[in-house]
């Protein structure tokens, strides 16, 4: 599948030289007007809803991961945009513990890492975990909304603990008949596909990226609740997520 996973991340650098151009610190940059016309609708509308960037950001980033998805005759395998949004969730969390560490130690919660066999680096703690539980908060109250069974995080976490090391890390366990082709890492590319082309351009904030995925996947569990049951749907994103934000790459 990773030919697959190439073809989404070239379509996605294409498009962005053409629908939304790159984000550059350079003040003679032309924008699209497209792009114009959301930062102007941020602008007037971030007073009164703040995270206005990161739920149009969840659109655009939902609309792009089913649109490469699409198959002949307009079928779209939603299993696999869950497990990309999961993986894609689940590595911000990484990336977005990381940079709270860094940034304000003593605030962040505790951190611990350890490494397998073949010196691969794990982070676990607090630290990680809150960051898991923010998404999982929002996730779950769409769950709640929808009458849906709210997946046990606690035991995905545990089990994806106590599989480090092994071949079994990073294989979600998702229900029969609705298995994914693919490895999460090899979801990777798209994580920087989608700063660039969507939450630099949006102007998301920062602490904002985590909500914006975390949208992104309630937004589709709406869409797509009477074609796949909003359990199993997010069964698939917590099993994805959680190996994702745990495994430094």
């Amino acid at each position: 599948m990773k030919g697959f996973f190439d073809k989404i991340f070239n379509k996605n650098k294409k498009e962005s030289n053409s629908r939304f151009q790159k984000h550059s610190n350079e003040k003679n940059e032309k924008q699209s007007d497209e792009l114009k016309g959301i930062l102007s609708l941020i602008k007037i509308k971030e007073k009164e809803d703040p995270q206005i960037a990161a739920k149009l950001a969840a659109k655009e980033i939902k609309h792009r991961v089913l649109s490469t998805l699409i198959e002949p005759g307009g079928r779209v395998h939603v299993e696999s945009a869950f497990a990309i949004l999961g993986s894609l969730a689940g590595y911000e969390c990484l990336q977005y513990t990381l940079i709270s560490f860094i940034e304000n130690p003593n605030s962040a919660g505790k951190i611990m890492t350890i490494k397998d066999k073949d010196d691969k680096t794990y982070i676990l703690g607090d630290a990680s975990n809150k960051n898991i539980s923010f998404v999982f908060s929002v996730i779950s109250q769409k769950l709640k909304d929808l009458n849906a069974e709210v997946p046990d995080i606690n035991e995905i976490i545990a089990h994806s603990t106590s599989v480090i090391g092994s071949e079994d890390y990073g294989v979600p366990r998702i229900p029969e008949g609705h298995q994914i082709g693919f490895n999460l890492v090899d979801t990777i590319p798209l994580y920087g596909s989608f700063m660039n082309i969507v939450l630099l351009p949006f102007k998301v904030k920062r602490e904002d990226w985590r909500l914006a995925y975390a949208l992104a996947i309630c937004t589709l569990i709406q869409e797509s609740k009477d074609i796949l049951d909003p359990s199993i749907s997010a069964k698939i994103v917590f099993e994805c997520l959680i190996p994702m934000s745990k495994k430094m790459q």
